[in-house]
């Protein structure tokens, strides 16, 4: 019984567009074109992001399939997904990690996703950036 519900809840949270956190995207990524740029995910919903080993930024994490996303109309079907992320500020022991001056936040076409690779389009761009896991 418990497995059919979460199958029902998954299917229409994605039929609905709700933001369902991804497990699959959480971990260790590595930007293949420049192995200091490195965003780690977690499960609680935060992701860092470290240039050179040095953490640069912290955000808020969620994975959609709605329209809009960043105040641009996307396509919506069975196959597309969305990351958002949203600059936070967060304590990490003594220190407060603050964001960049911009507010805003960031949105990415998720290309494809598996164990070892993550594809990442900026929506409403061109291109891809290409991940490998950890």
């Amino acid at each position: 019984m418990n497995i059919v519900f979460n199958i029902l809840f998954v299917g229409m949270s994605y039929l609905l567009g709700l933001s369902v956190q991804n497990p699959s995207i959480v971990g260790t990524w590595v930007n293949e074109s420049d192995a200091k740029d490195k965003y780690v995910f977690e499960s609680s919903g935060l992701v860092y992001s470290y240039y050179d080993n040095q953490l640069v930024a912290t955000y808020d994490y969620s994975i959609s399939n709605s329209s809009p996303q960043c105040g641009v109309k996307v396509p919506i079907d069975m196959h597309t997904s969305y990351l958002k992320l949203t600059p936070s500020i967060k304590k990490l022991g003594d220190h407060t990690i603050s964001k960049y001056d911009d507010p805003e936040p960031l949105c990415y076409e998720i290309n494809g996703i598996t164990e070892e690779h993550l594809s990442l389009r900026v929506v409403d761009m061109g291109g891809y950036t290409l991940f490998r896991r950890q």
